[in-house]
């Protein structure tokens, strides 16, 4: 049996914050005991980027789409944030909060194209 793919699934957005998310998981994994709050909280954010990012695609009436990709956008910036601030300390691995870092970035500016295009 076929199915129908849901709209989210043709987004960029979705597959860049789905990789992010994975690198997220990864990052955390590195992080020394003790810093299982700011592990939750990046997991926690990077997965809400991906939610956020399928429910606006699945609404229909553009201030719910925009809505939904500005809570993506800053889930995404708040994860982005707790990772540099984890670098900054010199907790976990640098070279996978540097990529996370760098599909999140990408994650966010499509984010902002989205936002802008269905406030029009």
């Amino acid at each position: 049996m076929n199915r129908y793919p849901f709209p989210h699934e043709r987004l960029d957005a979705r597959h860049r914050a789905r990789e992010a998310r994975q690198l997220a998981l990864a990052f955390t994994a590195t992080l020394p005991k003790g810093f299982g709050d700011e592990a939750r909280q990046i997991n926690n954010a990077a997965a809400s980027v991906v939610r956020n990012v399928c429910e606006g695609a699945g609404r229909w009436r553009p201030a719910e789409k925009v809505l939904k990709f500005e809570i993506a956008q800053g889930e995404a910036a708040e994860a982005a944030g707790a990772v540099q601030a984890l670098l900054d300390v010199t907790a976990g691995d640098p070279a996978t909060a540097e990529s996370f870092l760098a599909l999140m970035g990408r994650t966010s500016a499509i984010l902002t194209g989205l936002i802008r295009h269905h406030r029009q």
